[in-house]
């Protein structure tokens, strides 16, 4: 266990927390979560057990991970249709890197749970009116009013709703369609950012099978950028979890930072326990991430390294707009993979925000969309997405990058990984199943 034997699901409100909403009625809020306590859980202990062991091969070179999906999942597109758009994209996603890199690719979904989104303004202004910020579909709405920007605790529990059907859709077809579209397992894993920690909490359940507690609203949960204070409440919730863990690792963040977080979430240094996934931004990959891995390291931290192209690369336009530009993603990616095959560490994984949908969010591509073209088909409640040619473009040519390197460079890296990997501490097995 990560937790020691005072840690409780809720231990974190004994902790300053960031990024909560202010519900106006408490008692409502405590009824929601009372609710959500006798709900079923979403996924199973043993599931997570797995992905965490897959987590691991990944970090020592043995498969590859893929992780896409929504910025914000929105309740109007929980149904059937749409799911099954986003879990095909994923998994022709999973398909081509399988091919490309000529490993198992673990598929990870933002979906399933991803309603939350950090905000770095608490309100905003629109004239004369000044209403909360839309954090996501779980917190409020995103039209312009006072009664839909309210936070209420009751899409909590239209979010567990929404993310249980998702996922029965995906059980009720996900044989059929990896069989035939993966050469990967077939298994999808859900994922989402640790944000709203009543709704976490509130899905937290002890397993007398593993001897531990477990998220079991989501697979896999990441730490984001605006809530990784090591005295935080995030990281007190995170570090009670059996869940693999992702750590989202930004410019304004410091290597002996990153090595001290890692530590309060794996102080055990399990394999599969923690993924890094980087946004630096592709001017400064270059010149940041290979301090981060020399960190890492030094600390004999055993991780999984993913790439985060997105997040580091938003630019805003003249009208308002946010977009991103291909060229900069893309860059962002293989200046990321050379370095760490320079370095002999390896990039186990990527993450992208994308959709299946022929929107005109990110600018470029080889199926380009350009600059005056941006207001076309711009449905993103957030952040700007990579569209459907636009993810398989990223992918492919990562793994024609991948392909360009020689036999010996391959085995190299994969060589130095292990070998760094032997050399840490001796508790550096997966736990037990």
């Amino acid at each position: 266990m990560e937790n020691g034997s005072h840690w409780k699901p809720r231990s974190w409100e004994q902790f300053q927390a960031q990024q909560l909403p202010r519900y106006p009625d408490l008692l409502e809020l405590e009824r929601a979560l009372e609710q959500l306590q006798t709900r079923p859980p979403l996924v199973e202990a043993s599931e997570v057990i797995q992905l965490s062991q897959r987590i691991a091969d990944a970090g020592q070179g043995k498969r590859f991970i893929v992780q896409a999906g929504e910025c914000a999942e929105r309740f109007i597109d929980c149904q059937p249709e749409i799911v099954t758009q986003k879990v095909q994209l994923l998994l022709q996603l999973t398909a081509l890197a399988a091919q490309g890199l000529r490993k198992p690719v673990v598929s990870i979904g933002r979906l399933a749970g991803q309603f939350g989104k950090p905000r770095s303004d608490e309100f905003e202004v629109r004239g004369a009116d000044t209403l909360p910020t839309y954090r996501g579909d779980i917190i409020n709405g995103y039209e312009f009013s006072a009664s839909s920007r309210t936070p209420s605790p009751s899409r909590m529990l239209e979010a567990y709703q929404c993310a249980s059907a998702t996922l029965d859709w995906i059980r009720s077809t996900r044989a059929h369609s990896a069989s035939a579209a993966s050469p990967s397992e077939g298994t999808i894993y859900s994922s989402h950012e640790a944000l709203l920690l009543p709704f976490e909490s509130a899905l937290t359940r002890w397993s007398d099978e593993f001897s531990g507690y477990f998220n079991q609203g989501a697979h896999f949960l990441w730490l984001g950028e605006r809530t990784r204070q090591p005295e935080g409440a995030h990281v007190e919730y995170l570090r009670g979890i059996r869940n693999p863990i992702g750590i989202k690792v930004g410019p304004a963040m410091s290597p002996s930072e990153l090595v001290e977080l890692i530590a309060l979430l794996n102080p055990s240094n399990a394999w599969g326990r923690i993924t890094l996934i980087t946004r630096l931004g592709a001017g400064k990959v270059s010149e940041l991430l290979p301090d981060f891995i020399t960190a890492v390291r030094g600390a004999c931290r055993n991780v999984t390294w993913s790439c985060d192209p997105m997040h580091g690369n938003i630019v805003r336009m003249s009208d308002g707009l946010k977009t991103r530009y291909f060229d900069s993603i893309m860059s962002e990616v293989l200046l990321s993979q050379k370095v760490h095959r320079d370095m002999g560490s390896w990039l186990a994984g990527l993450h992208l925000e994308s959709t299946a949908e022929d929107v005109t969010e990110c600018v470029g591509g080889e199926v380009p969309v350009r600059e005056e073209q941006l207001s076309l088909n711009y449905q993103t409640y957030c952040d700007p997405r990579l569209n459907y040619a636009q993810s398989l473009e990223l992918v492919v040519r990562f793994c024609e990058s991948f392909r360009g390197l020689t036999d010996h460079e391959v085995v190299s890296a994969h060589e130095k990984s292990l070998r760094a990997a032997e050399n840490s501490a001796p508790s550096s097995h997966p736990a037990p199943v």
